[in-house]
């Protein structure tokens, strides 16, 4: 389908903003404003990493005004022009007054402007691969300098992870449209939204030659016993469940509660099962959020390590957990609630710690064995 161009203004700074601006308003006032309306699509950023990204951003506000919500959209020519006479556009404490908004919009003829501000930032991720966050500002001006505004969620806190990329451009790319699209729904636009770009990860190993300089972590892993009435544990007569270590994401937005199972029934042959679990604490919300099962209660097969978890860690944020059981390995990605991996370890342990561990290239896991042994393990993108 065509997109059809005449006059809409989108404007994009690059600053932070913090909080919402405008979920007061009623949503659908910014479709009212725009759905066959002239409006003026201007982009322009003040963030170095932001100025990189102002023409997908016009771009991706462009389609969203004219093939979703029935604007016609100002020409790119004629948008430079508007932008290059309306200075201070750029400035995002700038005030739309009604003079000011009547004196553009009689020289572009157009009925609504959409000034959006925005900030990308990309970062490396666990291994090679990039991560990426972006935060917008939008805001819809028509006659008389009515306004809808609202700003996007802030992404990199849980509930709005990241975007990955296997380059800078392809991860900011993504954070920038998905930041688009969630700040435009919140002003009442019609989106069909971008899908959150993720790269899998996996894990290698245990590695032969490991030369990164490690210790093994101090302190006991059950460091924080007021977490564990956060996490729903069982207790029943038959199935009890115990803490085994608890971790807590660097930021403080997540924590981890392990907890052994032990099911007891004197009429079953073996009377005792066991098995372990991760509880995922929300600790701004106070409840739990997810669980994560490390080993299923149930008849021991050709396993002979501890079925308990012998240590949990997140990996530099809350987005990503690692965990060891006597036989196992794993890692989750927090945000969408699923297992990357599980390896075997390279023999059944019962007692021992977990670590992680970076050099100049690579993010590694170490499993620190209760004799001495080491265990190293590479974070890896998923050929």
């Amino acid at each position: 389908m065509a997109v059809s161009y005449r006059a809409v203004t989108v404007v994009v700074c690059g600053v932070f903003f913090f909080g919402t601006t405008g979920e007061s308003l009623a949503a659908s006032r910014g479709r009212a404003m725009v759905s066959g309306k002239n409006v003026a699509v201007v982009a322009c950023a003040k963030n170095n990493q932001a100025a990189d990204y102002v023409s997908t951003v016009q771009a991706h506000l462009e389609s969203i005004v004219a093939r979703h919500n029935d604007g016609v959209v100002l020409d790119q020519e004629q948008a430079k022009k508007m932008k290059a006479d309306w200075q201070q556009l750029e400035d995002p404490d700038y005030f739309v007054t009604d003079e000011d908004f009547a004196k553009q919009a009689a020289k572009y003829d157009i009925d609504t402007l959409v000034r959006a501000h925005v900030l990308a930032e990309s970062f490396k991720g666990l291994a090679d691969y990039y991560s990426a966050t972006a935060h917008v500002t939008l805001r819809c001006i028509g006659p008389d300098a009515k306004v809808s505004s609202a700003t996007s969620a802030p992404m990199g806190s849980p509930g709005c992870a990241p975007s990955d990329g296997l380059t800078k451009t392809s991860a900011a790319v993504n954070a920038v449209q998905r930041a688009t699209d969630d700040v435009a729904q919140r002003v009442g636009l019609r989106v069909i939204p971008v899908s959150h770009q993720v790269v899998p990860l996996d894990i290698e190993g245990p590695l032969r030659d490991f030369d990164v300089v490690v210790s093994m972590p101090k302190g006991d892993p059950m460091n924080d016993t007021q977490l564990q009435h956060l996490a729903e544990l069982e207790n029943k007569t038959w199935l009890k469940e115990k803490v085994t270590c608890i971790a807590k994401a660097p930021g403080g937005e997540l924590a981890a509660v392990a907890g052994h199972l032990i099911d007891i029934d004197r009429h079953r042959r073996p009377m005792r099962l066991e098995g372990s679990r991760i509880h995922l604490i929300d600790l701004k919300e106070k409840r739990q959020r997810n669980i994560f099962e490390c080993a299923p209660v149930k008849k021991k097969r050709n396993e002979r390590g501890t079925k308990k978890v012998l240590d949990t860690v997140f990996l530099s944020s809350w987005r990503f957990l690692a965990a060891c059981t006597g036989n196992h390995i794993h890692l989750w990605d927090t945000e969408r609630g699923k297992e990357i991996c599980k390896k075997n370890l390279a023999a059944p342990i019962k007692e021992g710690r977990l670590v992680l561990a970076k050099d100049a290239k690579d993010a590694y896991l170490v499993v620190f064995s209760g004799d001495g042994g080491t265990h190293p393990y590479r974070i890896r993108v998923l050929e």
